[in-house]
């Protein structure tokens, strides 16, 4: 449940972003599916998941023995 000082912050950063006021229901419905949906997306990753993570990364950036073996030489 959003608190009517929280709703009130929501309808000032949804009138400064897009120029638009909103009703205080328009506000808690809109600001609670937002906390809804952050709910449902973020996840903390573990430190295995974290490390997994930077693996996968840095095998990505480095630069492949097949890329630019399509050269012919005569």
């Amino acid at each position: 449940m959003l608190s009517e000082e929280r709703i009130a912050k929501f309808q000032a950063l949804y009138k400064k972003h897009f120029g638009k006021e909103l009703s205080k229901e328009d506000a808690y419905e809109k600001g609670a599916k937002l906390v809804r949906m952050v709910q449902l997306v973020y996840r903390p990753i573990t430190e295995k998941e974290y490390q997994e993570l930077q693996k996968r990364l840095n095998k990505a950036d480095e630069p492949s023995s097949k890329q630019g073996s399509n050269t012919t030489t005569k």
